[in-house]
């Protein structure tokens, strides 16, 4: 069975880099539009809603950075966004960043993320919609642990388009004023605010 989403923009200031994002996902019947140009990407954002967004920090942050701000100045950011890290630069990543994939990039981590929203129908147990930070949250460290298959996203709007295409379980939502309110607009049955420190013993009861 063939699947292919409609787009997964890509910037990379690399330009050797997008023949690897497009062999990428061509294995996966995936097309992507891939560029060094970051007012280009921004310009066809504009125009064009992507599936995806990926950002590689590379050396510019200060450019990604403007970048985002201006899309969502403009309210032009509606898919999710993925901005990976490989070189550990500087960067605080804020509520438009779905996904932060620090140094080493997990490869796996990273396929999973883009077949959930290009493909859809992963088997995960569990959606967690947590605050990206700097720590890893005890929570999203213990489901890591104890090989929980969980898909972990850090704002609204990526968490409605990933569960529009994909089945949980259960989804934790962290219990903070940015998402309080997210439970009302989240399509799923059983939905449940969790804290960031919180033990796996109570999300467990919910998986039986």
């Amino acid at each position: 069975m063939s699947f292919i989403t409609d787009r997964i923009f890509v910037y990379d200031s690399n330009i050797t880099h997008l023949s690897i994002y497009q062999d990428f996902f061509a294995s996966r019947s995936l097309k992507m539009f891939g560029t060094d140009n970051i007012y280009k990407l921004t310009q066809y954002s504009k125009e064009i809603a992507p599936e995806v967004m990926i950002f590689n920090l590379n050396d510019n942050s200060e450019l990604v950075q403007s970048a985002l701000n201006d899309l969502s100045e403009k309210q032009y950011i509606q898919s999710p966004v993925i901005v990976l890290n490989p070189h550990n630069i500087a960067f605080t990543p804020d509520k438009n960043i779905a996904h932060y994939l620090t140094a080493p990039i997990d490869v796996k981590k990273f396929a999973d993320i883009i077949e959930s929203y290009c493909i859809g129908y992963k088997k995960h147990q569990i959606m967690l919609l947590e605050t990206a930070t700097k720590e890893q949250s005890l929570l999203s460290k213990q489901l890591s642990e104890r090989n929980y298959n969980h898909f972990q996203v850090h704002n609204g709007s990526a968490a409605n388009q990933y569960l529009s295409k994909n089945f949980p379980k259960i989804v934790c939502i962290e219990y903070s004023i940015p998402f309080i309110l997210k439970r009302h607009n989240l399509n799923h049955d059983r939905i449940i605010y969790v804290d960031r420190q919180q033990d796996i013993a109570e999300i467990e009861k919910f998986l039986n």
